[in-house]
């Protein structure tokens, strides 16, 4: 496990350069060849690790996560190997700052994650299976939330699935791309 937790005066720095613009926010964090950018990679560690704990409780199984890539982009940059379906989950942050987070999942492998929660060979993602994964997103969330600062608060998380790039409903705009590489149990690998 990775013991890479932040500092509030740490979280508090990061978040010093936020601005109405979250784009430029994004890339300034990503830019900043200082102690910033080593911050937020160390932050996206800690997210990684806190994820892996809540998939491994969820699942019963060993999980393990990986931040593969950070980096700050167009939304188009960052949807590129997920052309056709995908689970879209939404969290709208409150505090200390406002903003929006995304995680994104190809279809076939939330349907994985979700066979995996509710011991089903589901063939589509039906509303029990969508239920179980907003489910271990709400947990996800939480524990992420709760590793990064104890101030960190969202107003909810809404799931959908959705065609992309075609009917993508997230605003367009730069954004910081965390790639995570997962591996629960033996035999389910995935990216998001």
């Amino acid at each position: 496990m990775v013991d890479a937790t932040l500092s509030q005066d740490e979280i508090n720095d990061l978040l010093a350069g936020v601005s109405n613009d979250a784009g430029e926010a994004a890339e300034n964090i990503i830019k900043d060849s200082n102690d910033k950018a080593t911050d937020f990679e160390k932050m996206a560690k800690t997210m990684a690790s806190a994820q892996a704990i809540s998939l491994s409780s969820i699942s019963t199984r060993k999980t393990n996560i990986s931040v593969v890539s950070c980096r700050s982009c167009k939304l188009a940059e960052a949807s590129v190997g997920f052309e056709g379906e995908a689970l879209v989950v939404k969290i709208n942050y409150t505090s200390p700052a406002n903003g929006t987070g995304f995680y994104l999942l190809k279809k076939s492998d939330a349907l994985r994650l979700a066979n995996l929660m509710i011991g089903s060979k589901a063939i589509s993602l039906d509303d029990m299976s969508l239920s179980a994964l907003e489910e271990a997103f709400k947990q996800i969330v939480s524990s992420v939330n709760a590793a990064i600062s104890p101030k960190v608060a969202n107003s909810g998380i809404q799931l959908t699935v959705e065609s992309i790039p075609n009917n993508l409903t997230i605003p367009e705009d730069k954004y910081i791309v965390l790639k995570n590489a997962v591996n629960i149990g033996d035999n389910i690998r995935f990216e998001y």
